[in-house]
């Protein structure tokens, strides 16, 4: 017989009386088929599943005593097992969560990212279309500087145009107005001088 992992005392007796039962035991499942549970007081170690460590069980002329060994053994075994795969459940419950908060936090970063940039492109289309508006503006306004400086420039040169023509008649008009009187006071003064002589000229003779 193979012996299982653990420990088997007076294994040629347990050979024996396993054969006489029809008891067998292997690494993973305890049967017995005989209505006796009549062995020589026996410590038997067996692997059972889930079991991490060897539980000892002792077989004794007992039947009671027997089956409630093996029920506490299967159910220590179970115990474990269950235990076992409520920690593994658990472990993989609690990576699972970990990993759809760490999904979910890159996801909101994402987010904020996204609006960040969102609020930034925002910002500079808006301080692009003040710029633009301030320099239209200032165009604007240079442009009606300037042709408000020419207009009033024109209007000045016209003014002063008129300013130069109007003194040029003015002189023109003082100086035929000043000149045509002097030349009749003349005219008067030469008339009479001319009537006296004639006289004298035609008196003259008559006297003598």
């Amino acid at each position: 017989m193979t012996t299982p992992t653990g420990m088997i005392n007076s294994s040629h007796k347990f050979e024996q009386y396993r054969h006489h039962y029809n008891l067998s035991i292997t690494t993973t499942t305890i049967r017995v088929n005989y209505h006796h549970f009549y062995l020589p007081p026996s410590n038997i170690a067996l692997p059972l599943p889930g079991a991490t460590t060897a539980i000892i069980i002792e077989l004794s002329s007992s039947s009671s005593t027997a089956i409630t060994a093996i029920a506490a053994a299967v159910i220590t075994s179970v115990t474990i097992t269950v235990l076992i795969h409520c920690i593994i459940i658990t472990t993989n419950l609690i990576i699972i969560i970990i990993v759809i908060v760490i999904i979910i936090i890159i996801i909101i970063i994402i987010i904020i990212i996204i609006i960040i940039i969102i609020i930034i492109i925002i910002i500079i289309i808006i301080i692009s279309i003040i710029i633009i508006s301030i320099i239209i503006v200032t165009v604007v306004i240079i442009i009606i500087i300037i042709i408000t400086t020419i207009i009033i420039a024109d209007v000045i040169i016209i003014i002063i145009i008129i300013i130069i023509i109007t003194t040029m008649m003015m002189m023109i008009i003082n100086i035929i107005a000043t000149t045509i009187p002097h030349h009749h006071q003349q005219q008067q003064k030469q008339e009479p001088n001319d009537s006296v002589s004639e006289e004298s000229c035609y008196i003259t003779p008559l006297v003598n």
